[in-house]
C-alpha cells in the first residue's frame, strides 16, 4: 500500500491544477482563507486518495499505546502529583465541622478497586458503618423492587422511621431519597428530595442527627470526584454540602517520543505553548458547571462546503478543512462534542469527506472512524503543521482526571507514532453548600 500511496502522490493531474485556479477566482473577499502550507505536493486524483484514507487511520496506533499497564502507570502518577492534604474549613451551621473533615479525609484516599461494579476501599465503608450505616441498612428482599436502599432509624425515641433510596426512572440516573415515617402499618411521607447516584450511599448518624451520604460522580466523565450529604429533616433538598475533590493545575511527563521523526525541539515548544489553554474549563473537564468546547489548530473554516444530509441533521453548515493526511488533498471535517444526557461518557464524535471538484460532490470517508475506546474516551481531537508536516493531536480521557495527549504523523494510509505525554492534576478540595439537585421530573 505504501508503493500506492507514493505512486499517486507523483500523479501529475493538470485538471486538478486547473480547478485550483478556478476555484481561487470564485472565491469571496470576505471567507476567510486556509493558512498557506510552506509545504508543495503533486496533486492526487480525489477517487484515488478516498480509497487509501478510507479506513480506520486513526485507530491504527491506538491499539499499540495503550495498555492495562499505562493505566496503572498513569494511576500511579495521579496519587504522586494530586498534593498532600489539606482540609477546607467548613464556617456554616448546618453540618458539624467534624462530619466535613472526616468526609474530606475519606475522599483524599478514596480508591475504586473494582470498575465493574463500582467498588471502592475499605476505610470509605469502614468510616461509615462506623456511623451506624449498617446498623441502619434492611436487608432489601422483596420489599422494594426499585430500590438501592432500605434503612430503619429512630429520629425521635418514640418513631419508626425509614429511608427509601430507589430509581426515579429515565436515562439520566437519577434516584429519590423518601424519609417516611411508620403509623398504623402506613409509611406516611415526611420528606423527599432527589440525588444524582443511587449507588454507595448510607443513613449514618453523627450526635442527635441523622444524614443520607453518597458518592457524587462527575456526569460527564462518570466519574467519581466527591461525597455528598443531606441531613435528613424536613428540607433534605437544601440541607446539603457537596465536598468534591478537583483539579487545580496540570502536571504533565513525557511517556514516549520518537526522536528520529524530526520534530524534536518545534514539537515540545508547541506543546508548552497549549497546555495552559488544552486544560482549561473551555476544552476539559475538570468538574465545572459549563460543558466543553471543540478545540481547533490550523483546520480552517470553509462555508462553501455543503453535505445536504448533515444539513438536514444539524441544521447548519460547519466543515473545516486541513490535508493532516499530507499528500495534497485538504480533507473536510465536522467536529463536535458528545455531552452524555445517559450512561455514555462525554467523547468526540468526527465526520470526514474529500471534496470531488469533477462531480463536485462529497465523498464520505465512512471508516475513518473516531470511536475505537478500550476504556478510554477521545475527548479532542485537532491538527498542526510543525516543520513542513501536519500532525495529529488526540487527547484521551483515562481515568478519573487523568488524560493522555498522543501525537502521530499520518502520511496517506502510513501512520507513524510521534510522542505521548500523560497530565495529572493537582488538586484540592471544593465545598458547595445548599445547591439544590432537581432534573425537572
Amino acid at each position: 500500500m505504501g508503493n500506492y500511496i507514493h505512486r499517486i502522490v507523483s500523479v501529475i493531474s493538470i485538471i486538478f491544477l486547473l480547478g485550483i485556479v478556478v476555484c481561487q477566482a470564485e472565491k469571496q473577499p470576505d471567507i476567510e482563507e486556509p493558512e498557506q502550507s510552506t509545504v508543495e505536493y503533486e496533486p492526487v486524483p480525489v477517487s484515488e486518495v478516498a480509497d487509501a484514507l478510507n479506513q480506520d487511520i486513526f485507530g491504527k496506533l491506538s491499539r499499540d499505546w495503550y495498555s492495562d499497564t499505562l493505566r496503572e502507570e498513569i494511576s500511579q502518577y495521579a496519587d504522586e502529583v494530586k498534593g498532600e492534604f489539606e482540609a477546607v474549613p467548613y464556617e456554616g451551621s448546618v453540618f458539624p465541622s467534624e462530619l466535613i473533615l472526616m468526609m474530606e479525609e475519606q475522599l483524599y484516599c478514596l480508591e475504586e478497586v473494582d470498575e465493574i461494579y463500582g467498588i471502592y476501599n475499605d476505610s470509605y465503608y469502614d468510616t461509615l458503618d462506623a456511623l451506624g450505616a449498617e446498623e441502619f441498612r434492611l436487608d432489601l428482599n422483596d420489599t422494594c423492587i426499585d430500590c438501592s436502599g432500605m434503612f430503619q432509624i429512630s429520629m425521635a425515641s418514640d418513631e419508626d422511621d425509614y429511608v427509601f433510596v430507589y430509581w426515579g426512572g429515565g436515562s439520566d440516573g437519577t434516584y429519590y431519597v423518601l424519609l417516611t415515617k411508620r403509623a398504623d402499618d402506613k409509611f406516611v411521607e415526611v420528606d423527599e428530595f432527589q440525588i444524582e447516584n443511587g449507588q454507595n450511599g448510607a443513613v449514618i448518624r453523627y450526635g442527635n442527627d441523622f444524614y443520607y451520604v453518597y458518592l457524587y460522580k462527575n456526569y460527564n466523565l462518570k466519574e467519581v470526584d466527591g461525597i455528598r450529604i443531606h441531613k435528613l429533616g424536613n428540607d433534605g433538598a437544601a440541607e446539603n454540602i457537596l465536598i468534591r475533590y478537583l483539579p487545580e493545575t496540570y502536571v504533565w511527563k513525557n511517556i514516549y517520543s520518537n526522536e528520529n521523526a524530526g520534530f524534536g525541539e518545534e514539537l515540545e515548544d508547541y506543546i508548552d505553548s497549549i497546555k495552559d489553554e488544552i486544560t482549561s474549563d473551555a476544552y476539559l473537564e475538570n468538574g465545572g458547571t459549563e460543558d466543553p468546547g471543540v478545540y481547533f489548530g490550523d483546520e480552517t473554516e470553509d462555508m462553501d462546503f455543503v453535505v445536504e444530509k448533515d444539513v438536514r441533521i444539524y441544521y447548519e453548515n460547519h466543515y473545516h478543512k486541513i490535508d493532516f493526511a499530507n499528500i495534497g488533498v485538504p480533507v473536510y471535517m465536522r467536529k463536535s462534542n458528545f455531552i452524555p444526557s445517559n450512561s455514555l461518557c462525554w467523547h468526540a464524535t468526527g465526520e470526514f469527506y474529500l471534496y470531488d471538484k469533477a462531480q463536485d460532490s462529497a465523498i464520505a470517508l465512512e471508516n475513518m472512524d473516531l470511536s475505537w475506546s478500550p476504556n478510554i474516551e477521545l475527548v479532542q481531537i485537532w491538527f498542526k503543521e510543525i516543520n513542513e508536516k501536519v500532525l495529529t493531536f488526540r487527547v484521551y480521557h483515562i481515568s478519573d482526571y487523568n488524560y493522555v495527549l498522543n501525537v502521530m504523523l499520518v502520511e496517506g494510509d502510513k501512520v507513524t507514532q510521534i510522542r505521548n505525554d500523560m497530565f495529572s492534576p493537582r488538586r484540592r478540595m471544593v465545598i458547595t453548600e445548599g445547591e439544590i439537585f432537581h432534573t425537572g421530573c
